[in-house]
């Protein structure tokens, strides 16, 4: 579940909730005073460089590439299982 940050519109608070994605439009009550909350505008720092990263598993060239490269890893779905990478087969429940 996803964890949203509210403002009190009644005292200076802030604090974060988690709640369902069918949840996050619901209204909410402060913990503190009781008034209702509204949603903060919050973002989140992506790292597009470094390790584990794409720019990291690239093979110089003239270096032989790794056996079946990435295209054979395998997948995991939307639903936490693990899929092969052509998604067709389950490979762990």
């Amino acid at each position: 579940m996803p964890t949203y940050d509210y403002t009190c519109t009644a005292c200076p608070i802030h604090f974060s909730k988690r709640r369902r994605i069918t949840e996050r439009n619901d209204p909410i009550d402060c913990p503190s005073c009781g008034a209702p909350a509204t949603k903060r505008l919050t973002g989140c720092a992506i790292n597009t460089s470094g390790a584990g990263t794409k720019t990291s598993l690239r093979v110089p060239p003239g270096r032989p590439r790794p056996l079946g490269g990435t295209a054979n890893l395998p997948i995991v779905g939307r639903d936490g299982k693990l899929y092969s990478a052509d998604r067709k087969t389950l490979l762990q429940e």
